[in-house]
C-alpha cells in the first residue's frame, strides 16, 4: 500500500480518453497519450492541438471518424 501511495504522490498529470463509456487510452505524459491515441484512432488531432486544449481544459469532447470521444485530464 505504501508504494502505490508514494507512486501517486510523484504522479503531475494522468491523461485518459473514453469511447462509449469506457477507458480506452491513458498516459501519464501528453506526448506518450498522443502517440497512444495516434495508435488508436488515425484522424487524430497533433500534438499541439492537445497541449493547447488541456491547457485551457480539463475535459473535452471530440468527434473524429464518426466517433466521440471524451478527453480528460485527471490530477
Amino acid at each position: 500500500m505504501y508504494i502505490f501511495v508514494t507512486m501517486l504522490q510523484g504522479l503531475k498529470a494522468l491523461y485518459i480518453v473514453i469511447r462509449n463509456g469506457e477507458a480506452i487510452c491513458f498516459e501519464t505524459n501528453l506526448r506518450a497519450f498522443v502517440r497512444k491515441f495516434e495508435e488508436i484512432e488515425g484522424e487524430s488531432r497533433n500534438f499541439d492541438f492537445f497541449y493547447r486544449k488541456f491547457k485551457r481544459e480539463r475535459l473535452f469532447k471530440l468527434t473524429l471518424s464518426g466517433k466521440e470521444y471524451t478527453f480528460q485530464k485527471l490530477l
